[in-house]
């Protein structure tokens, strides 16, 4: 083989990565990655973790494994007299390298750290197998180096293209690298783009040293196999003098002639430099196109630097060290390599020796964080103090306190123990500590000068260094994994603080994605921070491109409108907030892109209408139907309410913000009622003086007359400001300031001094004349001494005439006493409404108001002596300062009156209901809400008191119709409870409807409520608070006699009970489908209507049929008339009914689930006269007229999880739950009365994907079976799983259906149990008791290998009942199973379907009362077999379909629990018989599915053929 690599065969039988999984068994073998004529490239895993390349070189000499650790002497081993073979010499030459590249400065160092940008291959042996070919021997060498994700190739590209500083940050540490090597006589000998990789910080690692190309390229050896396949050509970036027949010596000069191709590649963006034909044109003298290519960049030091590089003359090139020299020259005071770049160089390289937590490496970020703002030219005192606070007490401050600096050479640093030090400040910030006091410095006056020149240096235009960019990527790249919680707070302020500093391009394209991707955090605070942190990044952006001016509509506010429904209340807070100003930035996006967009064309205004309106309608939803959720979102909204008003503008500010905003004014809480008075004057202006006048004016004197004096305070101020803005007319203006005058003389001098100022403003607004007329005169009464009209239009002077104000004791005590006539006169008016009340009633309802009773005289005397009160409203009152306060008082009074009469009641309300939610029997509240019971929702006529539930206890509502006719509440009782069924229940009172309309949005009808009836508006709000969702869609009625019916009432009576004696009858097929005009494909579903009027088929056609039983009878062919196309073209996987409805819900393959109601049409009759057949006049009437009409689609759901494999629905008393099962295992439960999911169920992936689903007789449990077997058992009421079995087949369960009865063996005195049957195994069908998981009888069919034996010869595996085996769950619910897993991962067990043929398909009846005459099992399977099977008698056992001739069978019980089927021997009867032979009436494939009819009596079946039949 002597010195030239041997190249790959041309050809071989042989696959290299079987080669490689036997030799490195300890190495997974993931993909390949390519290969040349020389090697053959692997991506493997190690089963510790850790990706490796493997190379695989084909050797032609037989060696010995070698580590290339050990520096063995070649020429020693084999001895002088025998010349070196290439591999020989190939390992001697990667010993070298790895020693010179290993080999640390200093001691203690980790290797490589003196070549920190080298990957050298770390391990290379021989395989211990070789192969044979045309060639020879072969023997496959290893050579094996750490993997890299992303090579430069790839890097220049993909987006985001390089940037001007990255292209520079590349080449200074290309050049530094290959400084190195050189330095130490390595020669790379093969250096492009695909050998330079670079990390996801921009860092550059060198790797494929000593390739095993030849150095001389001229000869064949060389010339076909040196290029690098690129773009439909071969690169060629080998240096001329390379271009030689005989061997050439690698040199340095070679490496410079390739790295100067590589710079100009990264400089043009990934365009190829030179192919095998431009490098000939070239060497032959030809520089045209290259000249061009060269002109293409546009910094010129990087352009002469590249042209003295690829000299055709070796002699002229120079070192890497001397280009590197002249590019570190500045060149008229800009640097080509800024400071910035060693400071991240550094950190880089201490990032990947050292510094390997993603927790570590942002706090080295911010220990570094001075240090690279300073070397970009800026100086943030501020941040430097917040950042010096975090790391205050680290290892990293006290190595800076004794004179050293950090991550120089020959000091360490355990960034793990900066990390552990800094806890405390971590968590300090997570609890949103976020402001940290400045410490005081006390270091004389150099100290002062530098914070002089630091606000010089903060103060004007933000500077916006390029090379900060370097910075930023060091901090994204950590973001995604950090372990500890106060990192990612951490880097978040790290990103607030460069934002300012980073240019708009930077911003949008980098940082901001950066964060929306924290906006998904698991942490709260984080989430919060991220959502305020994406508003800093967008805020004051004036420079994009037209395609991110719609960045806001299709990006920013589709990942950031989840999380205004997020669980914490800080997040909403910050969501809130940061979408209010982000919908002002969003307007100047939209209006740039709508102007380019429409530049050349008339429709801007149709345009910008289109784009604003779709911002506005996302803004609504996300901030403005958000904002009721609580009370903190409610004063955010209340005080960020300019910018929405600016954001909408005057159309949608009436129609969307001023709702909310009076809904508002009238909340419970007085911090947002004070929010109103603070905010809402911003509404005002852009409603103006019109929509004021009608909307606001009434609200803002509600709050004149609060119970809270800062509420006062704040109306008033509103009141000013709207008189000072014109908003308000001048009849407004006279009219309410002598009616709220009384406010000059109020104990809280905020209210006083407010007040005063507002007379003055209107005295200024309405002039001399009138304000003279009606303003001095209004406040005459409450002035010291008369003013000049200029003193009344001066604040000062004008409360210097204003007599003293009252105390406060003395307001608050005229105001209760006030307040006392008040209870008292509507204590009168119940008294005389209601002559039966007794006076004990009267103690409790004076007791209630807070009314200390003295004494009550019912008999003789209407009035009520009350302790300190006197009820004569004329009492003449000697206080001239209240007298003069009389009117405000009253007003006052009972404003506080009606409040404290609401709180009573809401309290008391609570105080009625317990823990558990139910009201207490011996205190039941005042009134009782019924709501329609679910099992009979459609039953208007009749009711009774079954058709309605009690609902839970709901305070403070009052009676509307709204609310009845909303929620379908059916009536408001008494507190007395009802006795019998028989009494009525009393009807809905009528709807007031002024509250109708409050409840309906209409802010009109809330603006002109009575003062004393404010609280009604709550009801609005408090809807919410219901427990009880709104009536479901109508679903379609059950009929039976011709009248409507509820499945829940009992049982019902289809025409004369299914007698003892039925039974299927052989082979009597009564009508068929077709499978060309009907379904083209498998049927595995059927269901049947309740009332049997008519049934639904499901198909893998992606269709969904509907069936009449009308005149089934008479039917040869079966002839659907709906066809339901809804499920998009894939397969229906599953089907069932509604219970007590005509709705059918469908499981399709698309990962939806449709539910679509049947609608009925017929004739109905009123008479019940029996017809021989046992059924009557109506029945027959009902059955023989009415008829499908069509279909209407009621709800759609999708999951998104795969393919939904199985449906089933249930009732309650108070829910309509339809289950469906997805193919990611979860079962989701979807209430059809609203779009909230109640509950989801969760199977873990190891179980295998649901094959089967079934619910509980009692609604309480259901049972769902996997493809692996398992069944498993879940508690619906506590929504968890509670018992795990795996078949001992290990198949998939194939059905599964579930009863409460007791078995026809079993005896009376054991009781009725639950019990599952399972559909699993070899052609069997077995029934399981839930509680303890024992199989109490089995139905097998055994296979015509056991044809005609007898049971004694049977073998034990089939004559033994199957079992359920107990599978543990884990102790953390949700967690693995370690069982499943291991089962799961054993890649030598049957991973199918399970044995075959197999029962596909259940339907029997067991008797109620456990009768052994009544109860049977009929089984269908995929061999085309339908077999009926009696629980106690084995003779009576047959076959129904698919048993004719050969296929007969006789069945044999081994014992009561087993009954056999054992085929009959071959009699060569049959096919052989004389004359024709009657064409089977069964399927012609697997049967999937049998259903039960009662009108009429007969069987359905569908199989896999297509068809659907009716059997007798």
């Amino acid at each position: 083989m002597g010195q030239s690599p041997s190249t790959l065969p041309p050809s071989t039988p042989h696959t290299f990565g079987t080669f490689l999984q036997k030799d490195i068994p300890s190495l997974i073998l993931l993909k390949p990655l390519g290969s040349s004529k020389f090697t053959k490239s692997y991506l493997c895993k190690a089963r510790h973790g850790g990706t490796f390349v493997v190379k695989i070189y084909i050797n032609r000499d037989i060696l010995g494994e070698v580590d290339i650790t050990d520096l063995v002497n070649v020429e020693e081993e084999q001895g002088p007299p025998s010349p070196p073979s290439f591999l020989q010499s190939y390992r001697l030459r990667l010993n070298q390298i790895f020693t010179l590249l290993s080999t640390p400065k200093f001691d203690g160092e980790p290797l490589f750290s003196s070549h920190p940008h080298c990957i050298p291959y770390q391990k290379y042996f021989p395989s211990q197998h070789t192969f044979t070919d045309n060639h020879g021997t072969l023997q496959p060498v290893y050579l094996i180096r750490q993997a890299l994700s992303t090579s430069l190739n790839s890097r220049l590209t993909c987006r985001p293209f390089l940037r001007d500083v990255e292209k520079r940050y590349l080449t200074y540490q290309i050049f530094k690298c290959f400084k190195g090597l050189h330095e130490v006589g390595i020669v790379h000998n093969d250096v492009h783009s695909c050998n330079v990789f670079v990390t996801c910080y921009g860092y550059v690692l060198v790797t494929d040293f000593a390739s095993i190309k030849p150095s001389s390229v001229g000869g064949l050896d060389g010339f076909n196999y040196y290029f690098k396949q690129m773009n439909g050509g071969k690169r060629c970036w080998v240096a001329p003098e390379r271009w030689k027949e005989e061997e050439v010596e690698a040199k340095a000069e070679q490496d410079v002639f390739s790295l100067g191709c590589l710079i100009i590649m990264i400089y043009l963006n990934g365009e190829e430099v030179m192919d095998l034909a431009s490098s000939t044109r070239y060497r032959s003298g030809d520089s045209t196109e290259m000249s061009i290519k060269l002109g293409k960049i546009p910094d010129e030091r990087v352009r002469n630097v590249a042209k003295h590089m690829i000299s055709l003359d070796p002699t002229k090139r120079k070192t890497v060290a001397e280009y590197l020299e002249r590019l570190e020259m500045e060149d008229g005071g800009v640097a080509f390599i800024e400071p910035i770049f060693k400071i991240v160089e550094e950190l880089s390289t201490e990032w990947r020796f050292g510094v390997t937590t993603p927790d570590a490496r942002i706090h080295s970020c911010v220990v570094n964080f001075k240090r690279i703002m300073r070397a970009v030219g800026i100086v943030d005192l501020e941040a430097e103090e917040f950042f010096e606070n975090i790391l205050e007490g680290c290892t990293v401050r006290k190595v800076e306190e004794e004179g050293g600096e950090s991550g120089k050479a020959g000091e360490e640093v355990d960034w793990d123990e900066i990390v552990r030090e800094s806890e405390d400040v971590i968590e300090r910030v997570k609890r949103g500590e976020y402001n940290v006091k400045k410490k005081a410095k006390d270091s004389g006056n150099n100290n002062s000068n530098n914070k002089n020149k630091g606000k010089e240096a903060n103060s004007g235009p933000k500077p916006k260094p390029p090379a900060l960019y370097l910075y930023l990527q060091l901090i994204i790249s950590q973001l995604n994994t950090p372990h500890r919680p106060g990192t990612p707070l951490i880097a978040l302020h790290l990103l607030r603080r460069l934002t300012q500093y980073l240019d708009d391009n930077t911003r949008l394209n980098t940082l901001l994605p950066a964060c929306i991707e924290m906006c998904s955090d698991h942490d709260a605070k984080v989430r919060g921070l991220a959502v305020k942190t994406v508003y800093e990044v967008v805020k004051g952006v004036t420079e994009f491109t037209e395609s991110e001016g719609g960045i806001f509509k299709n990006y920013i506010f589709k990942c950031l409108r989840k999380l205004g429904e997020d669980k914490s209340l800080w997040v909403r807070i910050c969501t809130i907030e940061s979408l209010i100003g982000l919908a002002g930035e969003s307007l100047q996006f939209e209006s740039l892109r709508v102007c380019r967009k429409v530049r050349e064309s008339n429709v801007i205004a149709n345009e910008w209408d289109k784009e604003i309106e779709g911002l506005r309608r996302v803004v609504k939803e996300c901030v403005v139907t958000r904002c009721m959720d609580d009370k903190a979102t409610k004063i955010l909204f209340l005080r960020r309410i300019t910018e929405l008003c600016a954001f909408f503008g005057h159309e949608e500010t009436l129609t969307s913000i001023l709702p909310v905003t009076v809904f508002l004014s009238v909340d419970p809480d007085a911090d947002v009622r004070q929010a109103f008075g603070d905010g809402v004057t911003s509404v005002a202006q852009f409603v103006g003086l019109g929509g004021t006048e009608q909307f606001l004016v009434v609200q803002v004197e509600n709050m004149l007359i609060d119970v809270e004096y800062k509420v006062i305070e704040s109306g008033v101020r509103c009141l000013k400001n709207l008189i000072v803005m014109n908003l308000v007319s001048d009849v407004t203006v006279l009219t309410m300031i002598p009616k709220y005058a009384a406010l000059l003389l109020h104990p809280n001098k905020g209210v006083a001094n407010e007040f005063s100022q507002l007379v003055s403003e209107a005295c200024k607004r309405v002039g001399e004349v009138e304000g003279l007329k009606f303003i001095k005169n209004g406040v005459m009464d409450f002035m010291k001494f008369e003013v000049t009209w200029e003193g009344m239009c001066t604040s000062s002077s004008f409360k210097e005439s204003i007599v003293a104000p009252l105390t406060d004791e003395a307001f608050n005590k005229e105001l209760m006493r006030l307040s006392d006539v008040r209870k008292i006169k509507r204590i009168k008016e119940q008294r005389m409404a209601n002559s039966k009340a007794n006076p004990e009633e009267l103690r409790e309802i004076l007791d209630a108001v807070g009314v200390t009773v003295d004494g009550i005289d019912q008999a003789d005397d209407d009035s009520i002596i009350v302790e300190g009160v006197e009820d004569d409203d004329d009492e003449i009152v000697e206080d001239k300062t209240l007298l003069a306060m009389k009117s405000y008082m009253e007003m006052a009074s009972a404003h506080m009156t009606n409040k404290m009469y609401t709180k009573e009641n809401e309290k008391k309300s609570q105080r009625n209901i317990v823990a558990s939610g139910q009201i207490d029997p011996d205190d039941p509240p005042s009134h009782i809400i019924w709501y329609p019971n679910q099992k009979f929702n459609e039953l208007n006529d009749d009711m009774t008191n079954k058709y309605i539930v009690e609902a839970p206890p709901i305070s403070g509502h009052k009676d509307v119709g709204s609310l009845i006719r909303t929620y379908g509440l059916a009536n408001v009782g008494s507190k007395k409870k009802q006795t019998s069924e028989e009494e009525e229940i009393e009807p809905p009172l009528e709807a007031d409807p002024l509250i109708d309309a409050v409840l309906e949005g209409s802010w009109p009808a809330i603006a002109q409520q009575d003062l004393t009836t404010v609280e009604l508006s709550n009801l609005a709000h408090r809807v919410k608070s219901l427990e009880i969702p709104p009536v479901g869609p109508r679903l379609g009625v059950l009929r039976v006699d011709g009248k409507p019916y509820s499945q829940h009432s009992g049982s019902v009576n289809f025409g004369g009970a299914r007698g003892a004696e039925w039974k299927p009858k052989v082979d009597c097929l009564l009508a068929s489908s077709s499978n060309i005009t009907e379904h083209t494909s498998p049927v595995p579903r059927l269901s049947v209507a309740p009332d049997q009027s008519f049934f639904v088929s499901a198909s893998h056609d992606g269709t969904s049929k509907v069936w009449e039983m009308r005149n089934l009878e008479a039917a040869v062919d079966l002839k659907s008339v709906v066809t339901y196309h809804g499920q998009n073209g894939g397969r229906v996987n599953d089907v069932t009914l509604l219970e007590n409805s005509h709705s059918v819900a469908t499981a399709g393959s698309d990962g939806s689930v449709h539910v679509w109601r049947i609608d009925m049409v017929g004739s109905y009759a009123n008479t019940s006269q029996n017809q021989d057949d046992g059924t009557t006049q109506s029945q027959r009437m009902y059955y023989e007229t009415g008829r499908v009409q069509g279909q209407s689609v009621i709800k759609e759901y999708d999951p998104c999880e795969g393919e939904a494999l199985a449906v089933t629905h249930f009732n309650t008393d108070s829910a309509s739950i339809l289950l469906a099962g997805t193919m990611k295992g979860n079962i989701h439960a979807w209430d059809l009365r609203s779009s909230e999911e109640p509950f989801c169920l969760k199977m873990r992936p190891e179980l295998g994907y649901m094959s089967s689903l079934a619910m509980g007789t009692d609604r309480n449990w259901l049972v769902a079976g996997t493809s692996r077997g398992y069944v498993a058992l879940f508690d619906v009421r506590y929504h968890m799983m509670v018992k795990l079995w795996r078949h001992e087949c290990h198949g998939t369960i194939n059905r599964l259906a579930t009863c409460f009865t007791r078995l026809p063996q079993e005896s009376a005195a054991e009781g009725p149990r639950p019990y599952v049957f399972v559909a699993a195994g070899k052609n069997e069908a077995s029934i399981f008791d839930i509680g303890s998981g024992r199989c109490a009888q089995s139905f097998r069919m055994l296979g015509r290998e056991f044809a005609g034996q007898r049971r004694d010869g049977l073998p034990d595996a089939v004559t033994r009942l199957p079992k359920l085996e107990d599978v543990a769950l884990p102790s953390r619910y949700g967690g693995s199973i370690k069982s499943a897993t291991r089962m799961a991962m054993n890649m030598s067990l049957n991973a199918g379907l399970g044995a075959e043929p197999s029962v596909r398909a259940l339907m029997g009846r067991i008797s109620e009362t456990g009768s052994r005459t009544n109860s049977y099992l009929v089984t269908g399977g995929s061999d085309k077999k339908i077999v009926h099977w009696d629980f106690t008698s084995p003779s009576k056992c047959y076959g129904v379909s698919g048993v004719e001739g050969n296929d007969k069978m006789s069945v044999v019980g081994v014992n009561r629990s087993l009954f056999l089927g054992i085929p009959n021997a071959s009699s060569g009867g049959g096919k052989n018989m004389k004359g024709g032979v009657r064409p089977s009436n069964g399927h012609h494939d697997a049967v999937l599915d049998l259903k039960s009819l009662e009108r009429p009596k007969a069987m359905l079946s569908s199989g896999g053929d297509g068809v659907v039949k009716v059997w007798r």
